[in-house]
């Protein structure tokens, strides 16, 4: 067989691969036609429809906009409370060994909601002072949202010192967070030259 011939059948198997895929997208949009309440005539673009359903991509922390999106960048931070308090709790329990299941049990519920909450507070106060402070990239907002979260414990713990000692602790961390942040800080790998 000579290669042009060979060519011709790739060629077509091509053209028939691409039919075949244009008439699986035909079908797809017959379907969300029909199932999704939408017509023909709808303003909507092929792309949108091949979109339709499929999720963004999920931003992080940092590239949310400060101010805005508070409740996506609190659920953030309430997630990641969560995780360290679940990493914590169970290194407390290995380290110190309770009587009784229940007591481990209580101990890991009691730890994980305490910085679940830290988070939570912490997220929303920094996001709600930079909304009303009009200060968006300022690094005093990430001090309240960590003094905020340091507050927190201190009640929780009814302890003047440790709340007082606590804001003052994670406001500053905070803080130098979001400095080093914005002033492109690293804690590892080779130095910027």
């Amino acid at each position: 067989m000579d290669t042009s011939r060979q060519a011709g059948y790739a060629s077509q198997h091509v053209r028939n691969i691409e039919g075949e895929q244009r008439g699986r997208e035909e079908r797809g949009l017959e379907w969300l036609y029909k199932t999704q309440g939408l017509q023909p005539w709808m303003d909507t673009s092929r792309q949108q429809l091949r979109t339709w359903g499929k999720k963004e991509k999920k931003m992080g922390y940092w590239e949310l906009e400060e101010g805005k999106d508070c409740v996506e960048k609190t659920w953030i931070t309430t997630k990641l409370g969560t995780a360290v308090g679940l990493v914590g709790s169970a290194y407390h329990i290995l380290a110190f060994q309770p009587d009784t299941a229940a007591e481990a049990l209580t101990r890991a519920a009691n730890a994980t909601a305490t910085m679940a909450t830290m988070g939570a507070i912490f997220g929303m106060a920094t996001c709600l002072s930079a909304h009303a402070r009009d200060a968006p990239d300022d690094p005093t907002n990430y001090f309240i949202g960590g003094c905020a979260a340091g507050a927190f414990l201190g009640a929780r713990t009814h302890s003047a010192m440790t709340g007082t000692t606590a804001c003052l602790g994670l406001g500053v961390a905070a803080w130098l967070t979001k400095v080093g942040k914005m002033e492109g800080w690293r804690l590892s790998g080779p130095p910027k030259l």
